[in-house]
């Protein structure tokens, strides 16, 4: 028997520098706000460029939450969006009162296909928001090329922070 998890789901890259950058944090007092969390907030924006704005959360849901809800997604609402991903893309939405429909991927790319997110907002008389996600920094499904111009773009790319499109 080996030591090594089989098909780990994802081994985290963890060095001495976030070892040491965690323990300042703890020592500082400030464990979810303050002065760390406005400096990474900056950098991450400053990283990304084009003058966006970034508000650090503590999940991937909760900043899918905050998106959504800034597009005014609420009650009534029907949100586009794809079901190869975990359930809070979903979840969100039926959070705020909205009703999730589904589209199915792309084969290669792993994302929305367009042409199903077309023929899935043809159907949704009350569309709001098509709520995308990037998988594996591979280009995504966006409001233009899905077609969907009645609606706002939320994009879920919690999972390829490296990726500048």
């Amino acid at each position: 028997m080996s030591d090594q998890p089989f098909l780990p789901f994802a081994l985290p890259d963890i060095g001495e520098e976030e070892i040491a950058e965690v323990v300042e944090t703890l020592r500082s007092g400030w464990i979810t706000t303050g002065p760390r969390a406005k400096a990474f907030e900056r950098q991450f924006a400053d990283f990304i460029g084009g003058g966006v704005q970034a508000l650090s959360c503590n999940s991937a849901t909760a900043g899918l939450h905050l998106a959504l809800e800034a597009l005014g997604v609420g009650p009534g609402d029907q949100v586009l969006t794809t079901a190869y991903t975990f359930t809070a893309t979903a979840e969100v939405v039926r959070y705020l009162g909205a009703e999730p429909v589904f589209a199915d991927i792309d084969p290669v790319t792993l994302n929305l296909d367009p042409a199903r997110a077309r023929e899935a907002a043809s159907a949704c008389p009350r569309l709001s928001a098509l709520l995308s996600k990037r998988t594996y920094a591979r280009s995504f499904c966006n409001r233009t090329s899905a077609g969907v111009h009645s609606s706002q773009t939320a994009e879920s790319a919690a999972s390829v922070i490296d990726y500048r499109a």
